[in-house]
């Protein structure tokens, strides 16, 4: 599995040189396409997490600027990811310097921990904590409003969401970009005050806002305009 084009709107390619999640979250995409494909060369152990180091050099290779979502088949900083491995995708990112790359976890407090030790945050770096219309997953915050306030590019994907009601943080200060989407694979609509809570809380902090194709198909793109807004620092070439 090379740096692949990729159908998810926030980024130009995917790399996964970590495959594999043990969150065990019951709508998650990647773990049916490594049951799909187990025992092939992309998903040689399933879901289970593998380190594919042949991976490393794929950013190097690719010359021209490409937004890059890292490990987008599992969670780098998951509790079962060796720190090495993690230490070592990072220096594959610092040795092709001319892309942005978009690193995504459930787990903020351990990327916190891995940034806080000798690694460097690059300007293009952009570190996200994935919440979703649970209030539990929302503590996940903090930990990326204290990387925020260090001068780190910071994001939130907020999705799925399903239910309402669900009462997002007002303050979230130092983050610097908002995704928004729904369920898919089946499409799960929610109630539009859902999305509405999630815009009021990034526009009261001035957050860009990123809907993705989920939340048009449903609502269309009378929710908030323009509805694909992109922080500093951020290009796509879609």
């Amino acid at each position: 599995m090379p740096m692949n084009k990729t159908g998810i709107e926030w980024c130009d390619l995917t790399w996964n040189p970590v495959t594999g999640c043990k969150h065990g979250c019951p709508y998650c995409y990647a773990r049916a396409m490594a049951k799909r494909f187990n025992g092939s060369k992309a998903f040689p152990k399933g879901f289970e997490p593998t380190f594919h180091k042949e991976r490393l050099t794929q950013p190097a290779s690719q010359p021209k600027h490409q937004t890059v979502f890292v490990v987008s088949m599992g969670d780098l900083f998951g509790e079962w990811v060796p720190q090495e491995w993690i230490f070592q995708v990072i220096r594959a990112m610092d040795d092709a310097p001319q892309h942005t790359y978009q690193l995504l976890t459930k787990n903020p407090e351990r990327m916190k921990q891995i940034f806080n030790a000798s690694v460097k945050v690059r300007p293009n770096f952009w570190l996200g904590a994935s919440v979703g219309d649970c209030d539990e997953s929302w503590k996940r915050v903090p930990a990326m409003q204290v990387l925020g306030d260090r001068g780190w590019n910071t994001f939130l994907s907020v999705e799925p969401l399903v239910t309402f009601p669900f009462i997002p943080p007002k303050n979230l200060s130092a983050i610097g970009w908002v995704i928004i989407g729904m369920q898919t694979n089946p499409l799960l609509p929610c109630e539009p005050e859902v999305i509405e809570a999630v815009v009021e809380s990034a526009r009261a902090n001035t957050i860009p806002v990123f809907l993705k194709n989920s939340v048009s198909l449903c609502f269309g793109r009378s929710i908030v305009e323009p509805s694909r807004e992109l922080p500093p620092g951020i290009r796509l070439n879609k």
